[in-house]
């Protein structure tokens, strides 16, 4: 079956819904893209976080979380399986970067939702109900 075109279904913010291919036999097929949850909860002990979140698109806001209250955000991922979106964490003692949600590597156990925990040492992501993964920071960008 030969592909004659491709048609995307772009939201408000460039988010791709979907996309149809058309077939040269009359034939189509329409694909969704499932929206990604992420969630980040502070974790730290005693102390409150406040945490910027942003890809090169959408700015999320700043936020700022007691210990044990949680911030969400969606997205549908890019097209072209480069989404990323990063986030500053500040608290009494640290100011950090992490990348919270990197397609590349988030792709296969985040297909509809993350969760993470952030921790002094740094982020942790849930890979089962009895399991995390923990990051490094970011590295530092001097310019």
């Amino acid at each position: 079956m030969d592909i004659l075109f491709l048609q995307l279904h772009l939201h408000d913010d460039a988010e791709i819904e979907g996309f149809c291919l058309k077939f040269k036999d009359g034939k189509s097929s329409t694909i969704d893209v499932p929206r990604v949850f992420v969630h980040i909860t502070n974790d730290l002990p005693s102390l409150q976080l406040r945490l910027h979140c942003k890809d090169k698109n959408r700015d999320l806001g700043e936020q700022l979380l007691s210990v044990g209250q949680s911030f969400v955000f969606d997205f549908k991922p890019n097209f072209f399986g480069v989404s990323l979106y990063f986030c500053s964490f500040s608290y009494v003692g640290g100011f950090h970067y992490f990348d919270i949600y990197d397609e590349h590597r988030d792709k296969d156990n985040c297909k509809h939702e993350c969760h993470w925990k952030i921790k002094n040492g740094g982020p942790c992501k849930e890979v089962s109900p009895t399991e995390e993964e923990c990051f490094q920071w970011n590295k530092d960008v001097l310019e």
